[in-house]
């Protein structure tokens, strides 16, 4: 690209990177600077190659409009400066494009062999709807050398074509621009016609859509001459690509000849202009639109060339000013050439791809300089459209103030009158609505009296145009200019920094395309009678005006991000080496990621976050552990490598979180985000200091310490002591469930005893007996000798012998990983009756992971059953034949019978209930598949249980989203539930209760047709959503909860118990109306007859304490359940609590409700309250609220109030009792009514039902 002989300055820039790309270092982006390194391939065998790939497709029909275009050539100080650092540099003010609305092709430029476009280029344009080209370009003597080879024969030219198409489609850019600055051989230039048209052949065909554009430099003759223009020199080569770039030196007339000889393909022809005014016509730099104009005016598009003359030459004055006045002339000149939002979902916050800081969900969570094209964001066009000449705002994208999300803000700042309004263009958009509703999202902040609105433009072509206003308060000055104003819900999220708010809006447009947002800056009038007179003048004159946009975003239902649990992920640590001094080490590793299923994560960025965890003894439970959650950067594609970490001396392993973000702008729960944890070399406690810091921790709650076990061959309780009988010990007695410390997260050995020990001191080792509103497990840890390892044994019985299950976990180190579960091996014992201890080596690994051990010597009789079983191993084959077929045949009779009974059940269960045609109405199987997409699990289900699964769908002659309930027939439990549902809530009709709409009763299926619920369960909001709660509407569910339970207890013909009150039976509609479902477990009783002795059911946190010792449900359990899930709305906690770590605001306690009675009597019951909220509520309401649910959980069931009482209570219409400061014991005696069997992992359904929380 030079017009001189002169080598240019820039090609002095030696990008190559001066290590062995083989091995691992910080990833850099890096071009291929001889025909021999392109041809070996070597670039895929790099270490950096995987970190370059692309991670944003372009959108769907992205082609080239039919229409002049414009295309950028990239050339600022001869490439890879800034932007070569793949995971982005510390550099605040690195050259960045943000004006892509007026850019259709970007090519990334330098003068090496081969240019490979970094993939932030690459991320960012593909955002922004536009393509992006690599360069490759032959000059000067090397360039003549390697066009003998490259054009040596037809073969080879293809050869090296098809290299270049790999390495495009490989790293996820869109094609190449062809410069052959050499002088040829005639002879070379078939080949060379060879080489351009099967690089665009290949191209089209591994990518449709790519483009290979030819650069003016040889002619057909061989001749190295730039022609300026398209012309019979260089049209063959034009013929056979994409276009062409006519060099920059051309005259006023070579548009217009260009048009014409290249006919229906003038838009193909790009107009060259260098921005530094090299020969150019019309001299570039700051009249680079008299170019423009010519070029727009003969119908052909325009190449720009070197843009980034404003960055090297330091335009005044300033980067972000001087860029902005540049392109603001070519819009004037050219147009807006892209419009976005075309899509859905669309979010932008702003972000230009450098900063002074990082911010995530209005929360700061880097103060760190930093620059990655890839985080910039679609960018707005900023154009202003003032009402008033008095107004005057500045409107500006800030890196410096606080943002709300990324880093970078929009900010308004000047004066403005108080009647008068500011508006600015945000984006154009191409957005059809379809038939949902659409969210649209956006926070901000402001000082004083200063708003600011959205206002959105949409246009249909059988009703026009209509505009809406989303204003957080009504205007009435608004009124005449929109066809609608509305006021959205302010939202707040966790950890949001003060003065930022969330606006959200639904809306639904049918038939109309979204084609323009704006913003609107007002200022809101107080009522004037609340108005001093110095006041008055005030706000009716001129005042300062103050703003911040944090982020736009726009989304349906349908394509909200779903974060897969960090159980979906398998993370590794690659290339670890260790470095330093033992005082001053420091880590580099690569950290890769993937799902377990082999599918590839979709997600567009993930933060990467690191945890210091300390050495440490065993810490009282609920203190902070020292450090916390560092971010460190973020990551386009499923790796990020950390290069010299510095490591505190203190430190014993290292915590990586990686957070999925979605392209809506959401990101994972940290919480719920998969980690990998590494211990620091050296580090590692020793196998004493480790047995030590178990046993100090037994002490200090009266747990009897570890001693050597010879069954074992581990250290571990001392089982002779407290032995039951020959299949039980007394610790491990326990309802069946998990052990706690196994689900929560791969918790360092250390941190796992201190909660392991807290599970623990709920239990009396003597008794058996847990204590009240308390959870023991049946699972005990044991140490393996001479080793860190941690593991578990349990207990169970099999033909009245006792048996271990043993396992432990791998690899050795502080870090115990999961429950035995496929992949972890297990150690088999054969254990001798006598106490003597067995040999090491009767010690292996076997698999399956469980195995069972002999504790106790076999019992009398063994031997007869040994003789039976040679007696049938004995007999014919013909024989055990017709036993096998016997058998067969009969159950299959059996099941038969079985099936017919149901049926008959079900037959009369639905003509008494639902047979009178006055309620529900019946639908046939073919009716719920073909609106449940035939039951697609992938599409259309909202969730599964024991019972089975539940569908959405929709009716078109209700004109409703329904959920349908899908019983499986192999739950036997199931079918009860079913039944029980039927019976009831065919007799319920009350606002605050799911509606039941139909039944379905065919082909031996059973379901349940209800209203679909918008807005989910209340535990998901609470606990797993990035939505919050507020205050009111929180409050709002508390009494609508308490309605239907009056309806239930009181108000029907028959008491309706409920038995399984939890939040996620807590249904909110688009409203956010509470309402409550799943009457599986709900008995009716008669008011008349009283109360009868129910069979134990529920779910572990929610049950009264009476009812898991005495079975008998009642009104006040009920009322107990409600108390604990009044609680969990208060405090945002779930009823059964385990400590976290890592977060500042840990939990106190396992079980929520002693640890609020606590924080009640000592007088700090606002401590309590869900950090959320950020303590935006009514004081007098919050604490109404926990009072109400500490009563309502009182351990005795005579002293809780009714739901009468609580209804009266929480509308201030009768005044709250006076509990006792610590929560009392209760006034009966609990005995266990049910043994289960020691080992089991699955819920008891026997004579009971009950249930673990999610």
């Amino acid at each position: 690209m030079s017009t001189s002989g002169d080598q240019p300055d820039d090609q002095k820039s030696d990008p190559t990177p001066p290590f062995d790309p083989s091995k691992p270092s910080v990833p850099i982006s890096y071009p291929i600077k001889t025909l021999e390194d392109l041809d070996s391939g070597s670039y895929f065998t790099s270490f950096h190659y995987p970190f370059n790939v692309s991670s944003v497709p372009l959108q769907p029909n992205s082609g080239l409009a039919q229409r002049p275009r414009i295309l950028v050539c990239h050339d600022m100080q001869g490439g890879y400066v800034d932007d070569k650092w793949v995971q982005g540099g510390d550099n605040p003010g690195a050259y960045a494009i943000w004006h892509w609305y007026l850019i259709d092709v970007f090519v990334y430029f330098s003068h090496n062999l081969v240019t490979l476009p970094p993939p932030c280029w690459t991320n960012t344009a593909h955002r922004h709807g536009v393509k992006v080209l690599g360069t490759f370009i032959t000059e000067w003597d090397e360039g003549r050398a390697i066009c003998n080879k490259l054009l040596a024969t037809k073969e080879s030219a293809h050869k090296y074509a098809e290299i270049l198409a790999k390495l495009a489609v490989a790293l996820g850019f869109d094609g190449w621009l062809l410069n052959m600055e050499v002088k040829l051989d005639v002879g070379q230039i078939p080949n060379l016609k060879e080489f351009a048209s099967h690089l665009t052949q290949t191209m089209h065909s591994l990518l449709p859509g790519s483009l290979v554009i030819w650069y003016d430099s040889v002619t057909i003759d061989g001749d190295l001459d730039w022609q300026n223009q398209l012309n019979d020199k260089n049209k063959p080569f034009f013929d056979i690509c994409d276009g062409i770039f006519a060099n920059y030196s051309w005259k006023e007339d070579y548009p217009k000849l260009s048009a014409k000889l290249a006919g229906d393909r003038k838009f193909d022809v790009y107009m060259g202009i260098d921005v530094f005014g090299r020969n150019t016509y019309g001299g570039g730099q700051w009249t680079t639109n008299v170019a423009l104009d010519v070029i727009k005016k003969d119908d052909v598009s325009a190449a720009i060339f070197a843009p980034g003359w404003l960055y090297e030459t330091n335009q005044p004055p300033d980067f972000q000013t001087a860029q902005n006045r540049w392109w603001s002339l070519v819009e004037k000149s050219w147009g807006i050439v892209q419009n976005y939002p075309k899509v859905l979902p669309f979010y932008s916050n702003f972000d230009q791809g450098h900063g002074y800081h990082i911010s995530i969900d209005g929360a700061e969570a880097s103060s760190s300089t930093w620059n990655n094209i890839s985080s910039q964001t679609f960018q707005p066009f900023l154009e202003y459209a003032d009402e008033s000449t008095s107004n005057t705002i500045e409107v500006h994208v800030d890196f410096k103030e606080a943002s709300f999300s990324g880093g970078g803000n929009l900010t308004f700042k000047g004066t403005l009158e108080a009647k008068a309004s500011f508006s600015t263009r945000l984006f154009l958009a191409e957005l059809h609505m379809g038939n949902l509703p659409v969210h649209f999202t956006y926070s901000v902040k402001s000082e004083g009296n200063s708003q600011l609105g959205l206002s959105l433009e949409f246009s249909s072509e059988t009703q026009g145009v209509k505009k809406l206003l989303l204003a957080p308060h009504e205007v009435k000055q608004f009124s005449s200019k929109f066809d609608e104003v509305i006021v959205p819900h302010q939202l707040r999220k966790p950890n949001m920094a003060p003065g930022w708010v969330i606006q959200e809006s639904s809306i639904a447009m049918n038939g109309y395309t979204l084609t323009a947002i704006h913003a609107v800056c007002y200022r809101q009038q107080p009522e004037r009678s609340v108005l001093t007179s110095q006041q008055s003048s005030t706000t009716e004159g001129s005042a300062d005006y103050f703003a911040v946009l944090g982020d736009i975003r726009i989304s349906n239902s349908s394509q909200n991000t779903v974060f897969p649990p960090s159980s979906s992920w398998i993370l590794e640590g690659q290339d670890i080496e260790w470095g330093g001094s033992q005082n001053s080490k420091t880590l580099s590793v690569k950290i890769s990621w993937k799902f377990k299923d082999g599918k590839n994560p979709l997600f567009p960025r993930y933060n990467i976050y690191v945890e210091k965890l300390p050495k440490q003894p065993v810490r009282p439970l609920g203190r902070k552990l020292q450090g916390g959650r560092e971010y460190i950067g973020a990551a386009q594609v499923e790796a990020f490598y950390i290069s010299e970490l510095a490591i505190p001396s203190d430190t014993s392993s290292l915590k990586f979180t990686i957070q999925a973000c979605g392209a809506d702008g959401d990101s994972q729960n940290l919480d719920e985000a998969p980690f990998f944890q590494l211990n620091v070399e050296g580090s590692q406690d020793s196998p004493q200091d480790f047995l030590n810091a178990h046993n100090a921790a037994r002490k200090e709650v009266g747990v009897p310490p570890m001693v050597w076990d010879n069954v074992l061959e581990a250290y571990a309780l001392n089982y002779s002591q407290v032995r039951v009988d020959t299949c039980r010990l007394v610790h491990a007695v326990g309802p069946s469930g998990q052990n706690l410390a196994w689900t929560i997260s791969n918790l360092s050995a250390i941190e796992t005893v201190g909660l392991w020990v807290s599970e623990k001191s709920f239990y009396n080792l003597t008794s058996g007996v847990c204590a009240n509103d308390s959870v023991c497990y049946h699972y005990t840890q044991v140490i393996w000798i001479n080793s860190t390892q941690l593991g578990c044994a349990r207990v169970g019985c099999n033909d009245n012998n006792g048996f271990f299950t043993a396992c432990y976990y791998y690899p050795p180190g502080n870090v115990p990983g999961k429950r035995p579960t496929d992949g972890i091996e297990s150690l088999v014992k054969a254990v001798a009756p006598s106490p003597q201890p067995p040999q090491v080596n009767q010690l292996s690994p076997v698999s399956p992971p469980r195995a069972a051990v002999l504790l106790f010597p076999p019992k009398e009789g063994k031997n007869r059953k040994g003789l039976v079983v040679g007696l049938v191993i004995g007999s014919s084959a013909l024989l055990i034949f017709g036993l096998g077929f016997m058998a067969w045949f009969i159950l299959r009779r059996k099941r038969k019978r079985e099936k017919e009974k149901d049926d008959n059940v079900f037959d009369m269960l639905f003509s008494d209930e639902f047979g009178n045609g006055m309620g529900p109405r019946r639908f046939s199987f073919n009716e719920l598949a073909k609106v449940t997409g035939n039951f697609d699990d992938e599409n259309y289900k909202l969730g599964e249980g024991g019972f089975g699964s539940v569908y959405k769908g929709y009716l078109k002659d209700l004109d409703s989203y329904i959920a349908v309930k899908r019983v499986s027939r192999k739950s036997k439990q199931g079918l009860k539930e079913y039944a029980s549902e039927v019976k009831i809530i065919s007799r319920l009709r009350h606002k605050n209760l799911v509606k039941l709409i139909g039944w379905c009763h065919e082909r031996g299926e059973l379901m349940l047709i209800y209203e679909f619920m918008v807005n989910g369960s209340l535990d998901f909001h609470l606990f797993k959503g990035k939505s919050l709660l507020t205050w009111e509407i929180r409050y709002k569910i508390v009494k609508d909860l308490a309605s239907a339970l009056l309806y239930l207890h009181e108000e029907g013909d028959y008491c309706v118990l409920h038995r399984d009150i939890k939040t996620s039976n807590i249904m909110l509609d688009s409203n956010f109306n509470a309402k409550l479902g799943d009457f599986g477990l709900a008995r009716l009783v008669d008011h008349s007859k009283g109360l009868k002795n129910t069979l134990l059911a529920g779910t572990v946190g929610y049950m009264a304490p009476e009812c898991l010792s005495s079975g008998k449900a009642s009104k006040e359990s009920d009322v107990y359940s409600f108390g604990v899930v009044a609680l969990e709305i208060a405090c945002g906690r779930r009823s059964i609590i385990a400590p976290k770590f890592e977060e500042a605001e840990s939990d106190q306690a396992l079980l929520l409700v002693p640890w609020v009675w606590e924080s009640y009597g000592n007088q700090r019951i606002l401590d309590v309250a869900d950090k959320k909220l950020g303590m935006d509520f009514e004081p007098k309401q919050f604490e109404c609220l926990v009072i109400v649910g500490l009563w309502c959980a009182h351990p005795s069931h005579d002293l809780r109030p009714s739901i009468r009482q609580v209804i009266q209570a929480l509308h201030f219409e009768a005044p709250l009792p006076n509990l006792p400061s610590s929560m009392p014991l209760p006034n009966y005696n609990v005995v266990p009514i049910i043994t289960p069997e020691i080992g089991s992992s699955q819920p008891i359904i026997s004579d009971m039902t009950l249930t673990l929380p999610r």
